[in-house]
């Protein structure tokens, strides 16, 4: 009976562990804003998760979102001209609800917003305003309901979320800024590219 106490209680501790961890350190910005201390380590796999916690609890006055046709664009750049403080939120293969979903969550919940740059994909313009892009949502995440966020604070992708960012902090790597987020970073890019991507259309 002891051990399986001891058992118990080890189990407990751990979950206290893990769950602490992702509490103070929270990777996906669920609760609070970047720690100063921590590194966070912004995935472009991960707009989903991030994107949502970004608008409610970054300091910024601009937003920049859209589909992938987005990725690219830099806040620095848009700060510069506009004299704002951005945010960049873009989903890559979004629908126009997913767009209008942030915006209206980043208007709720910020005040101080001075600018939306939004991207408008022409080939969405038809599209049904209903339309979700992905059938699998991490909705815990943007909801105001606690007791489902079991899934974010007992998820192995969040509590190895947090140790890639204690280690990047020990390791002095570079913070990533608003203009490398859900940028194309590790993809070619350039004018040779483009040419050798595009096709001539064939005038009959």
């Amino acid at each position: 009976m002891k051990t399986f106490k001891k058992i118990i209680l080890m189990i407990i501790v751990l979950l206290c562990l893990v769950v602490g961890n992702v509490v103070i350190i929270d990777p996906y910005f669920h609760y609070h804003k970047p720690l100063k201390f921590i590194k966070y380590f912004m995935d472009n796999n991960q707009q989903r998760y991030m994107n949502d916690g970004i608008v409610k609890n970054f300091d910024y006055n601009a937003v920049i979102t859209g589909t992938s046709m987005t990725e690219n664009f830099k806040s620095s750049q848009f700060d510069e001209i506009f004299k704002t403080n951005s945010i960049k939120v873009p989903f890559s293969g979004a629908s126009y609800k997913e767009i209008d979903d942030i915006i209206e969550i980043a208007l709720k919940n910020n005040k101080s917003i001075k600018y939306v740059f939004r991207g408008l994909d022409y080939n969405l313009f038809n599209s049904e305003s209903e339309k979700m892009s992905y059938n699998s949502y991490p909705d815990y995440l943007y909801d105001n309901n606690i007791f489902n966020d079991y899934k974010y604070v007992l998820s192995k992708g969040s509590f190895f979320q947090c140790l890639i960012n204690i280690f990047s902090s020990f390791l002095n790597d570079k913070k990533i800024n608003f203009d490398e987020y859900s940028s194309w970073r590790n993809k070619e890019k350039g004018k040779k590219v483009v040419l050798r991507l595009s096709k001539r259309l064939e005038i009959k």
